[in-house]
């Protein structure tokens, strides 16, 4: 039997003995202590969290629900989430504890949902959507204010065009095409300014209805009073009367008026947890009667 001496023996217990308490991983030569406090109580390092960690429904207390790397208690670099199936909800890059530079959001189905970049809490560049199917669903692009610019595109669930419109700065500002799901021009007209050139206005029918248009689903009404973390951009919130509300990120949550506490005409913005804008709800009345354009102002 091939002995060592006890020199060497004497070092790998040194070596031992020195290994940090709550090191969880090795990469390399280097020791990476996961899910690490330090003594003023900030996350630090690699963090894996679990359903016993997060406030997301849907986990088990030992399932997986995101991992990434935390500086000084704030998210730094690629987070990964994922769905309680185990499968991968997201990939986000991070900066100071905000979405910053490219991220990926998926189906349920392991398919692309959304990519993109994210700057300063705004969309720049190129950014995709993409239908469940896996079919192009949006295809924009966003100039380094965060705002819409040049040609945007919307396609129907197989794939085939469904619009195009011209985009400047955020505005629409020249030619909006709509097509029927076969290919064939179904609606022009020229757009100046976000205004709409009567004169302009152009429609071509079929001679039978065409299948498989998209329509926009009825959704019932939300309760439209505000959430108590949100702040208004005035001292005091008024009950009636014009308020904008604002979020803990600083993004504008309500704006219209408001009565007896409740949103009544206006725009309700809805962030995800990456504090990433999905869609803008239009509510008249107090009832949601339909989705706005993102138009980029609020970003």
């Amino acid at each position: 039997m091939k002995r060592f001496p006890l020199t060497f023996l004497f070092f790998l217990t040194l070596i031992f003995l020195s290994y940090p308490a709550g090191a969880d991983a090795v990469y390399g030569q280097s020791a990476i202590k996961q899910n690490y406090t330090d003594n003023q109580g900030r996350r630090q390092g690699y963090w894996i969290i679990l359903g016993s960690l997060s406030s997301d429904d849907g986990y088990n207390a030992n399932q997986k629900v995101e991992e990434g790397e935390y500086l000084d208690n704030k998210r730094t670099g690629v987070w990964k989430k994922y769905y309680p199936t185990g499968s991968l909800q997201s990939e986000i890059n991070y900066l100071e504890n905000h979405p910053y530079g490219h991220y990926t959001t998926y189906y349920p189905n392991n398919r692309v949902e959304e990519s993109g970049y994210w700057t300063a809490n705004k969309n720049t560049g190129d950014f995709k959507r993409f239908h469940e199917n896996g079919k192009l669903a949006q295809d924009f692009n966003f100039n380094s204010h965060g705002k819409r610019d040049g040609e945007q595109k919307y396609y129907y669930a197989d794939g085939t065009l469904q619009c195009t419109v011209e985009i400047d700065n955020g505005v629409a500002h020249g030619m909006y095409m709509l097509y029927y799901p076969n290919g064939e021009l179904r609606e022009e007209k020229r757009i100046t300014n976000g205004e709409v050139e009567k004169e302009s206005v152009k429609t071509f029918t079929l001679d039978k209805a065409p299948k498989g248009e998209i329509t926009v689903p009825k959704l019932s009404a939300e309760e439209t009073t505000p959430n108590k973390s949100d702040r208004p951009n005035l001292a005091e919130f008024k009950a009636t009367g014009s308020n904008t509300l604002y979020n803990r990120n600083k993004q504008i949550t309500q704006v219209g008026h408001f009565l007896e506490g409740r949103l009544w005409n206006g725009k309700w913005y809805k962030y995800d947890e990456n504090g990433i804008l999905r869609r803008v709800e239009v509510y008249k009345e107090g009832r949601f009667i339909g989705y706005g354009i993102i138009d980029d102002s609020n970003k």
